[in-house]
């Protein structure tokens, strides 16, 4: 796309308005994949003569705070309305049978896009209930919605994308097979589970509306509300996706999990995360001791409870260090999974003088933190749509020690540019941890193969390519006269 077309967009969006960014959480309170994908489009476009503003779902625990707050703030130029959930007042686990605390949530949101009347609305859910209201609305005010598939947790109830928690997923919603599957993750046999998700939804519905009432009742009406669950992401699926006027999927198994959810292949637009930080050729000293890191959220999915059980395997006498760097380390508020992952990490820690623990890196110093180590430790146990951080790591030249699952094993080629194991097998990623440890020259000479990375700014190009054929479009549809 030439210059002469981007300051035509430009322009358009001027006269058109504000292009809103919806997502999960921003930064600095809250800091992963998508958080980063956002902030660096969002950064990005405003730098390019957009006009962008993001709103966004934000936790936090005080008791004497109201239960739903809005906070309009500011960062590196953009403005952020971040709508607040007290998880000291709201449990937010059964928005699919709470609906008039969804539209409490949702109407924190609409008052965003009804002051900012933007041209065109762009989300990035991680769950579908709340951003279903918001992309409905948008469609309503004949505003164009842009869809961005970026997470597993988006098509599957489990969030992991295992079915019945052993074998890969291809992501297509079903409701017997995903009803089955969800039953099992909840702790029944799996033959009683499939016998279950053949129960018609019907039985189930008045089964939930007849327990929920009934205090004895009530571990009936939450067996109950599996499989409706699995009808309820169906039909918010359907909204956001046939509603949006285009899906974004940032890897090929998004793209093809959306097809399989009947989007149609036409309506797709794959496009690949970017990097915030420029690719680089990074040489460290051959006698260097070996250094490996990790750089994420300490939570389940991420692999991090593997990792520990990993570590407690390698031989003490093995040297070492390996850097755990984590926002949620210094964290206020956890959900009960985090806070125990936070605990056997510092556990860890406290007996293996080998492990170092650290804040989250900022901006300004990821580059450094990255190629200072001889490989990023990715163990991540769901199917990762990146993860961001395997592309910032390559920027550097740095290789991956990481699961063989979703986008890891799209973007890591084993003996190449680093090392994959089964998810969740501690016992492998020990022997990957030892070997490397005692013979770091064969890791270190993989940076050589690592190509130079796609950046934020090629991410940035392809969603402006989008806006200009929206609004455009929308441009045309507005100057059609009224019959």
């Amino acid at each position: 796309m030439t210059d002469s077309t981007f300051d035509s967009e430009r322009r358009l969006a001027r006269a058109g308005g504000t292009i809103l960014l919806v997502t999960i959480g921003y930064p600095p309170d809250q800091v992963g994949g998508t958080e980063v994908y956002v902030q660096g489009l969002g950064e990005t476009l405003l730098a390019r003569g957009w006009r962008v503003a993001v709103a966004c779902l934000e936790e936090f625990s005080a008791p004497d705070a109201p239960a739903i707050r809005r906070r309009d703030t500011a960062l590196n130029g953009l403005p952020v309305h971040r709508i607040g959930l007290n998880q000291a007042k709201l449990n937010t686990s059964g928005l699919a049978f709470d609906d008039a605390l969804r539209r409490r949530i949702a109407g924190e949101f609409l008052r965003v896009l009804d002051e900012l009347k933007p041209a065109l609305v762009h989300v990035h859910p991680l769950r579908l209930g709340v951003f279903n209201d918001i992309i409905a609305a948008a469609h309503q005010r004949g505003i164009p919605a842009v869809f961005t598939f970026h997470s597993s947790t988006t098509t599957c109830p489990r969030g992991d994308m295992l079915y019945l928690g052993r074998e890969d997923c291809d992501g297509r919603l079903d409701q017997s097979r995903c009803s089955a599957c969800l039953m099992q993750n909840r702790g029944l046999p799996v033959p009683l589970a499939h016998a279950l998700a053949r129960v018609p939804q019907v039985v189930w519905a008045a089964t939930y509306a007849a327990c929920k009432p009934i205090r004895l009742l009530r571990k009936v009406a939450s067996l109950a509300s599996l499989p409706l669950s699995i009808g309820w992401l169906r039909r918010n699926w359907d909204t956001c996706t046939g509603l949006s006027a285009r899906v974004v999927a940032v890897c090929e198994w998004v793209k093809r999990a959306s097809e399989l959810n009947g989007v149609p292949a036409g309506k797709i637009l794959l496009s690949r995360h970017g990097l915030r930080i420029p690719s680089r050729e990074v040489r460290p000293p051959a006698d260097a001791p070996p250094v490996f890191g990790y750089l994420g959220r300490c939570s389940p999915e991420k692999g991090i409870e593997s990792l520990v059980d990993a570590l407690a395997q390698v031989p003490a006498e093995v040297k070492f260090t390996v850097e755990i760097c984590s926002a949620t380390l210094t964290k206020q508020y956890h959900h009960a999974e985090e806070a125990h992952c936070v605990r056997r990490v510092r556990d860890l820690a406290a007996r293996d003088p080998r492990v170092r623990l650290l804040p989250g890196v900022p901006d300004d110093r990821l580059a450094e933190t990255l190629a200072g180590w001889d490989a990023l430790l990715v163990p991540s146990l769901w199917f990762e749509s990146g993860p961001q951080v395997v592309y910032e790591a390559f920027a550097v030249q740095t290789p991956i020690i990481g699961s063989r699952r979703g986008g890891i094993a799209e973007l890591v080629r084993h003996g190449v540019t680093g090392f994959l194991h089964d998810p969740g097998d501690s016992a492998a990623l020990a022997r990957l941890l030892t070997e490397n440890a005692r013979d770091v020259s064969q890791l270190r000479a993989l940076r050589a193969n690592i190509p130079p990375q796609r950046t934020v700014a090629s991410v940035t190009q392809d969603m402006e390519a989008l806006y200009h054929e929206l609004l455009a479009n929308a441009k045309k549809v507005d100057a059609v006269p009224a019959a």
